[in-house]
């Protein structure tokens, strides 16, 4: 068979691949030259364009100003021999209405199209800013990853094995809920919206059905039965660790950004990702520490973040020591006095639950069911005699 040889592009796959590509468009800035971009919160800072890997985004207040980077884009890829695909290639108008005129652009005489969200590096962004759409779409592929996990326990008939089902939530689903978090998760991370989010209430979804569990079973008790932690403690260290990384990064451009946005927090704006990350904070042992290290633009320790977090989601159990279950209403008190493992100390660095024995039996789907729901409900017994000392199963 005759063979061809390709003189132009990188292997796929290789891993010198990315850094050839980069050093190939290195000179990518030129399509800026001489152009106005996007204004940010500091005054007289503006961002042209942002690109990671082969994904590149024009940004500007003026029409005439992105319609120039489009055309300088045209001969730069020219120039370098590149092709762009103005079919993937859309307009996004930010802060637009449905009555907004919107200009029309093209890139080598096709017209691009108009739309109200894109998605870039996996996430969504609608001209709104709304970052709900953002979370919706993670909460898709959060569900889609909830159904793998199903189908991978029935294949090998581990659906009544919880602890095995557990391992296998946590190997597949949570890295899917996590994706993209450090953007759009930071309007969850107040504390009064731990389970105000459709992520959340899937994720205690699937571990009541995996109990076979009520749906008013108490929401941090079924948590700490399948010694899980809420998805807002995830999201809180990946956001401070992107928050981190930004800080430290080698680009001028990136530092100033953020240095904008915080500006524009602290001028009142409540909607922007550095208000929200500060807000979140609320709480928080060293709440002080962690708002004055935001304000400066320094790095947080995440460490001590991951312990304080830990602590605060931890409160419902801390009300409830010393509260007679005989006497209390509340499912929360029977249930940490009655049947509940102790927690490990704040300073551990695993998960402060430890998972009890019968859910690591193969127990028949019956009895499991019975034993969890026994559990996690409230019963007034004589037979029932509080020990803060003793656990049941």
């Amino acid at each position: 068979m005759p063979t061809t040889k390709d003189l132009r592009g990188v292997k796929q796959g290789c891993p010198l691949s990315p850094l050839l590509f980069s050093l190939f468009i290195n000179d990518v800035d030129d399509v800026a030259n001489n152009c106005e971009g996007a204004v940010t919160g500091t005054e007289g800072f503006k961002v042209t364009h942002m690109l990671y890997a082969d994904d590149l985004l024009l940004t500007s207040n003026d029409p005439k100003q992105l319609q120039k980077m489009l055309v300088n884009l045209q001969r730069y890829a020219d120039r370098k021999g590149l092709v762009v695909n103005a079919e993937k290639s859309q307009i996004v108008n930010f802060n637009s209405y449905y009555n907004s005129k919107v200009p029309d652009f093209y890139y080598d005489g096709k017209k691009l199209d108009n739309k109200d969200s894109f998605k870039y590096l996996g996430v969504i962004f609608d001209k709104h800013m709304n970052l709900d759409n953002a979370a919706g779409q993670a909460a898709k592929s959060f569900r889609v990853a909830i159904r793998r996990v199903k189908e991978l326990g029935s294949e090998n008939k581990v659906l009544n094995r919880p602890h095995i089902m557990l391992w296998l939530f946590q190997t597949y689903a949570i890295s899917a809920g996590m994706y993209g978090s450090q953007v759009w998760s930071t309007q969850y991370l107040h504390p009064n919206k731990t389970f105000q989010n459709n992520l959340q209430v899937k994720h205690v979804n699937f571990l009541k059905r995996l109990l076979r569990l009520k749906d008013g079973t108490s929401n941090w008790a079924i948590l700490r039965e399948c010694a899980q932690e809420p998805l807002q403690f995830c999201w809180f260290t990946a956001t401070t660790n992107f928050w981190n990384r930004m800080i430290d990064a080698n680009s001028i451009t990136l530092r100033a950004v953020i240095k904008a946005d915080v500006a524009l927090g602290n001028q009142g704006s409540d909607k922007c990702w550095a208000r929200q990350f500060k807000d979140a904070m609320i709480g928080l042992d060293n709440e002080a520490y962690y708002k004055q290290k935001l304000s400066s633009y320094q790095r947080i320790d995440i460490p001590m973040l991951r312990v304080d977090v830990r602590r605060r989601q931890q409160a419902v159990w801390r009300e409830v020591i010393g509260q007679d279950p005989f006497v209390s209403s509340k499912k929360a008190v029977s249930y940490h006095n009655w049947f509940a493992l102790p927690m490990r100390p704040d300073t551990d660095p695993r998960v402060p639950y430890s998972m009890p024995h019968y859910l690591k039996m193969a127990l028949s789907s019956r009895v499991m069911r019975n034993v969890s729901r026994f559990r996690m409900k409230k019963y007034q017994s004589a037979s029932l005699h509080h020990s803060t000392s003793s656990y049941m199963c």
